[in-house]
């Protein structure tokens, strides 16, 4: 999702760019204006839907972008809680572990004795 978005709103920002840089006139009617290579004709009216057009694809990808951003980070977030309760238990098991070998070698002092973790 991110990188979806990201394209987009980098689509966007060169259409809207190539646009504002091959605008030359300040006449009414735009005359030879292209964008990428495509011809467009028509008032400045025209070209101002146009570039509203553009601007709605770039909120688009930028909103895609951020919600792709804000999974990412939830996913993140859960795997870190569910790490630190892994560690807890492990932690826990070892600790249950290690008394009931020393209980045993209470109850049984002849047994050798269990390598620690």
């Amino acid at each position: 999702m991110v990188i979806i978005g990201a394209l987009v709103l980098v689509a966007a920002v060169i259409v809207g760019v190539a646009a504002y840089a091959t605008n030359s006139g300040s006449t009414d009617t735009l005359q030879n204006f292209s964008v990428l290579g495509y011809q467009v004709s028509g008032t400045t009216g025209s070209l101002f839907l146009w570039g509203m057009a553009v601007g709605a694809v770039a909120l688009f990808g930028l909103a895609v972008l951020l919600a792709g951003a804000r999974g990412n980070a939830r996913r993140a977030r859960v795997a870190r809680r569910e790490l630190k309760q892994s560690r807890r238990e492990a932690k826990a098991a070892s600790r249950a572990s290690n008394q009931l070998v020393a209980e045993q070698q209470r109850m049984d002092p002849q047994q050798p004795s269990a390598p620690r973790m």
